[in-house]
């Protein structure tokens, strides 16, 4: 219950924040695997962003975005995109031609882009967002990695 009254209030003191700007939120990352979303903003129209994603292991990412406001003219309706790099180690069972089913590990290296569109709330300090963000995995199961796209719900701190 004390919790409650603390969001309601940090809500209520916080609600004005900046329609177009916040300078960090934290959330969480909804896609293929479930995370951990940090974005903080480095000038107006560029931010970083980390995330730790947990899907048969862990992958750490990092990103450079350039931020674009008023998506489709719409307050508050912005759009990003940008790149990085990320790292990982997975776990996993693979079948092998003489041994098999095998219970594996590997690391994960490789390039990432994003592009994605997010609302900040003005009334309470959240931001929502929905990006796709693939990757060239060049190390560990090589190749092209199309298929990321997640929904981040942040709060803006």
């Amino acid at each position: 219950m004390k919790n409650s009254i603390l969001i309601i209030t940090l809500a209520f003191f916080v609600g004005n924040v900046s329609a177009q700007e916040y300078d960090q939120a934290i959330g969480a990352r909804l896609g293929i695997g479930t995370g951990i979303t940090y974005k903080k903003s480095i000038s107006d129209n560029a931010s970083l962003e980390a995330i730790a994603m947990f899907y048969y292991g862990i992958n750490l990412t990092g990103l450079y975005e350039i931020n674009r406001y008023a998506a489709f003219d719409v307050d508050r309706l912005n759009w990003y995109y940008g790149g990085g790099a990320h790292v990982g180690s997975y776990r996993g069972y693979r079948r092998g031609f003489i041994t098999g089913l095998e219970n594996k590990s590997s690391i994960s290296l490789g390039l990432d882009g994003i592009v994605g569109i997010e609302y900040n709330f003005i009334e309470v300090p959240i931001n929502i967002s929905l990006d796709w963000k693939p990757a060239f995995e060049l190390v560990g199961s090589t190749g092209f990695w199309g298929d990321n796209v997640a929904l981040s719900v942040r709060y803006m701190l």
